[in-house]
């Protein structure tokens, strides 16, 4: 497990700090963008709008096998919206690789005070059909408009609806509901091979799309926080649930190395110290400590904690 931190001067160079971090703690370099640890294949490739993290389940002649076309998580500018800014260099980029199970996450804040987000793994969860190769990312692949006008690309989350932003621009699978759509739901942007019930990938972009979402009532203990007498708030577990027939759901992620948690008393890339662990604080895009709720530019006091551990090299 190790934690890295550096200044990226584009995205490219990003996508190149991940991949030799990566390389680093034990992935396998698989030739261009493609880098493997035991069953997770992931295709890091970058462009002018992002870093893209594509997961699949193999690799054939130098190209990645067993993912869903078009399917991915991007790192970057959600969309040509204006309340989502362009990433102005140099950023500083976080970088933390887990494994057991494998959790690779990265958050580039930029212009100060702004945040993207991007990370993929595999599900630990026992009973899974597929590989549980996982991705998740603050934005879908596609950077575009849709059919929505600049009015309805912001961001927008609350206690208890989750998230609805266009194209993402959301915390990692954070939304109250299941989906059977794509770019209208908060949380695209993000799949998990499950292989249940004839079903392989719950992804929210094509036509085969599952719905999935986090527990509910972990994001109605959010409010809770923070503590009034302490000041702390609780770092709440990221539960993933695939909806099943007969109105049932099974749990087919629990992040075993990231945690939901209210940042109200907390500044961005704060360490929090429980026991022996350290977890490092961040917005899910960008806090506003005046208003809970998300404004149409930021994410309130929603955010999430991932585990610290310093580079054992």
């Amino acid at each position: 497990m190790s934690y890295f931190t550096g200044s990226a001067n584009s995205y490219e160079e990003l996508r190149d700090a991940i991949k030799a971090a990566c390389v680093l703690k034990g992935w396998t370099d698989q030739g261009g963008g493609l880098v493997s640890h035991g069953g997770l294949y992931v295709n890091l490739q970058h462009n002018a709008n992002g870093v893209l993290a594509y997961v699949g389940t193999g690799i054939t002649a130098g190209a990645l096998t067993g993912g869903v076309a078009g399917s991915g998580a991007r790192l970057g500018k959600i969309s040509p919206g204006s309340r989502f800014p362009v990433v102005t260099w140099p950023a500083t980029y976080h970088l933390f690789i887990h494994e057991n199970p494998d959790e690779v996450y990265v958050v580039l804040n930029f212009n100060v005070d702004h945040h993207y987000w991007m990370c993929f793994g595999a599900s630990d969860i026992p009973g899974l059909g597929g590989s549980g190769n996982w991705y998740a990312g603050c934005a879908v692949p596609t950077y575009s408009w849709g059919s929505y006008g600049d009015s309805q690309h912001s961001y927008s989350m609350t206690e208890s609806t989750g998230a609805n932003g266009y194209s993402g621009g959301s915390g990692p699978w954070w939304h109250t509901s299941f989906f059977s759509d794509g770019l209208g739901a908060g949380a695209a942007g993000h799949g998990i091979h499950v292989g249940i019930d004839g079903i392989e990938w719950t992804s929210l972009l094509g036509s085969s799309a599952v719905g999935f979402c986090t527990a509910q009532r972990f994001l109605n203990g959010l409010p809770q926080g923070p503590n009034p007498w302490n000041g702390e708030a609780v770092l709440h577990p990221i539960s993933v649930f695939m909806a099943r027939a007969s109105s049932k759901v099974s749990l087919v992620l629990q992040k075993r190395h990231a945690r939901y948690v209210r940042i109200d008393n907390y500044e961005p890339g704060q360490l929090i110290t429980l026991g022996h662990e350290q977890w490092k604080v961040f917005p899910f895009a960008k806090k506003n400590a005046t208003s809970r709720n998300s404004t149409p530019s930021d994410s309130g006091t929603f955010g999430w904690a991932i585990r610290y551990v310093v580079d054992e090299v």
